[in-house]
């Protein structure tokens, strides 16, 4: 059954009740402490993604991709002044993410 479905049955009080339940949960959400998400990126896609402790992972695999693509992407963004999002070059970013969001990254 659809989370829809579901609330198309709710009196109005079960309705009301179900907004500020929901309201407490996302709200306790909110305030709990983000953890890191490492994500290996080309700006087109997400090529690998990592959770917090492992940083050194997450690194060695970006110099991995950088090395792959070798100095002649970076040689021609120079020389020809293309962005960078045009030449895929691969990038690690650190996404904050709370406990449920951080956890669905790696199911």
């Amino acid at each position: 059954m659809s989370t829809t479905e579901y609330l198309d049955k709710l009196t109005i009080d079960q309705l009301r009740y179900a907004r500020d339940e929901a309201d407490r949960r996302i709200k306790k959400a909110e305030s709990m402490p983000k953890k890191i998400v490492w994500t290996i990126s080309n700006k087109w896609m997400n090529i690998a993604w990592y959770r917090e402790e492992e940083f050194e992972k997450a690194y060695q695999r970006w110099v991995k991709e950088i090395e792959k693509a070798g100095p002649d992407k970076l040689e021609k963004m120079i020389k020809e002044r293309h962005s960078t999002t045009a030449l895929d070059v691969v990038t690690l970013e650190a996404l904050y993410e709370n406990e449920v969001e951080y956890e669905e990254w790696f199911k």
